[in-house]
């Protein structure tokens, strides 16, 4: 006689298996803010470095350009143990503008709500093609 004669009892057992051989994650909503940073001269849009930075302290923050066209950026944050996903996407980007425009925009992402320690922080930002990974040490207030 077979051990299971239904295959949802085998499929319950399986699940079972898998979710004890898993550690648990967290998955957590995090604060965020953006700003565009709007410069006075350009030789202060020339020191703003295009590529992602970041950078811990009492929050954490990513700097950075994003392509939004026409649209705007916005910011989501995830954070699973010590990791931290930084994704800044560009939204409403199929609304008319007066011409086809390729705005790049200087933004600065603030996430609050994090524990103090080191974090991996992973980046996206829209229009760039690679993702930039780097730590970050949030230190207590």
């Amino acid at each position: 006689m077979p051990l299971f004669r239904h295959p949802a009892s085998l499929g319950l057992l399986v699940g079972l298996l898998l979710a004890a051989c898993s550690p648990p994650t967290d998955v957590d909503r995090l604060a965020v803010s953006l700003r565009t940073i709007a410069f006075a001269t350009q030789e202060q849009l020339a020191q703003w470095r295009s590529l992602p930075m970041i950078e811990g302290g009492e929050t954490l923050v990513v700097r950075g350009e994003a392509l939004v066209g026409c649209g705007r950026p916005e910011p989501h944050v995830l954070r699973r143990d010590d990791v931290v996903g930084v994704e800044i996407r560009a939204v409403n980007t199929n609304r008319i503008c007066l011409g086809i425009v390729a705005a790049w925009v200087p933004v600065e992402a603030t996430v609050s709500g994090l524990a103090p320690g080191a974090y991996r922080v992973r980046v996206g930002i829209a229009g760039l093609s690679e993702r930039t990974e780097g730590t970050a040490t949030i230190a207590a207030p």
